[in-house]
């Protein structure tokens, strides 16, 4: 998208070649995906009704956002009984360089920074400049949050309630965002359990693409 400028933040660069795209909304992440789909002529996972974009049922192959649940699940595989609590491990503070987040080198920046911890990075940082996880992805947490296919619910705790592959409601009025990113510095926002939502593009959101292989 030639025209997309992800912009600035206080004078400091964000569109810069080796950055995340960011300040994009929702349903421009998704025909982006689209568009890769047609690329690789692959049906496509969205498809316009009416004023909205929604996603073909049932899921096909092509390009498409990654679910709340394949999100998850491969930001906390640590192929071992216990799943990560915290990107870089189960405690907290993170040591350093473990990802791009609200550090010191953000403090001119940002209100609330991670005391004593600095990733070099004030904004936004290059794709893969800390170490992936255990299933070889990058930054699962930091850098930027990460736009999700399914719409925005509360789930109700059931132990005894089994879930295969679930792609969220039909139906919602905000999609999920999951993950933390550089303007995020608190236990809580730096779990990987943090969920957020929305449409409306932000500064610290970007987004990641998937698909089935078959």
């Amino acid at each position: 998208m030639a025209r997309h400028h992800s912009g600035t933040f206080k004078s400091k660069h964000l569109n810069r070649d080796d950055q995340p795209v960011v300040r994009i909304t929702w349903e421009q992440a998704a025909l982006f995906c689209n568009w890769l789909s047609a690329k690789e002529s692959l049906s496509p996972a969205y498809i316009k009704k009416g004023e909205k974009l929604i996603a073909v049922e049932p899921l096909n192959t092509g390009y498409r956002l990654p679910t709340e649940a394949e999100w998850e699940y491969c930001a906390r595989f640590t192929n071992t009984q216990t799943s990560l609590k915290y990107p870089w491990g189960q405690q907290f503070p993170p040591k350093q360089l473990s990802g791009n987040y609200s550090d010191q080198s953000a403090k001119d920046l940002l209100p609330n920074v991670l005391k004593g911890y600095n990733d070099q990075y004030a904004t936004t940082a290059p794709p893969a400049k800390f170490k992936s996880n255990g299933l070889g992805l990058y930054d699962m947490g930091g850098n930027v949050a990460e736009w999700c296919h399914d719409y925005y619910s509360i789930y109700s705790y059931a132990p005894e309630k089994i879930y295969v592959d679930p792609a969220g409601p039909v139906n919602g009025k905000h999609h999920v965002i999951r993950g933390s990113g550089w303007k995020h510095g608190s236990i809580g926002t730096l779990r990987l359990a943090y969920r957020s939502y929305g449409d409306d593009p932000r500064e610290d959101v970007g987004f990641r693409v998937c698909r089935y292989l078959k």
